[in-house]
């Protein structure tokens, strides 16, 4: 149950808040964590790999996933020092490639501007949201970060979005999220947002389908389904 303190939109806004995914949507990863994947596979002499069903959960619980599927034969240990490693491969590519999203900063801006209250909710690394956010000097625009180590459960669990909800103080129904993946449009619907999509990972259909209201090729043009 959400705490007593939280507080509806205002009375000329729809949203009180945004909550920003990061991967997919505020840095275009998608080809990173790919790219991380693949050459995490490779070592075990797979090559093929689809990372759309894997976007937005834990590393970790992603490579559970990679073990049972190809029968890696993993043990804990050796599950977590292959999301390890992988992580370390992403951030490698983060550090070299700093693919932000075109319209990002600017976003961000607007909707400060506007008086609106944002946050990331990431099942990205804590190391990884530090990283992007640090190079990119973004840290200021948000009031909470969550990141997997935030929560017990990834998406498509609502977990995350719940939390970001209560460390804002606003209600759900009058927060936004912005995501990518189908399991983040689940998450996000599962807590009781409005949930607003980004192409990249998945296809519009895709994203549609899943629950958004609004689907995008471009972060500017959320601003007037954010701002209105």
């Amino acid at each position: 149950m959400l705490p007593g303190n939280l507080v509806p939109g205002s009375s000329t806004k729809r949203f009180a808040a945004i909550v920003f995914d990061m991967d997919g949507v505020l840095v275009h990863s998608t080809p990173l964590h790919d790219q991380a994947y693949r050459t995490l596979l490779a070592d075990f002499g797979i090559t093929e790999f689809d990372y759309r069903p894997f976007a937005g959960r834990k590393t970790l619980d992603s490579v559970r996933i990679l073990n049972d599927q190809h029968r890696l034969g993993l043990d804990e240990a050796g599950l977590r020092a292959t999301a390890k490693r992988k992580t370390e491969l992403a951030l490698d590519l983060l550090r070299s490639v700093n693919p932000i999203a075109s319209g990002a900063c600017e976003l961000l801006e607007t909707l400060k501007k506007a008086g609106l209250r944002l946050a990331v909710a990431s099942s990205a690394s804590p190391e990884s949201i530090d990283l992007f956010l640090d190079i990119n000097n973004l840290r200021g625009f948000f009031e909470v970060v969550l990141s997997s180590a935030d929560v017990r459960e990834a998406k498509p669990s609502p977990e995350i979005y719940v939390k970001a909800c209560e460390r804002l103080g606003v209600l759900p129904a009058a927060t936004a999220i912005v995501e990518d993946a189908v399991a983040g449009v689940e998450a996000g619907r599962g807590a009781g947002a409005v949930v607003f999509g980004v192409t990249g990972t998945y296809l519009a259909e895709d994203l549609l389908q899943s629950g958004t209201e609004v689907c995008v090729d471009q972060l500017l043009e959320l601003v007037p389904f954010l701002t209105a």
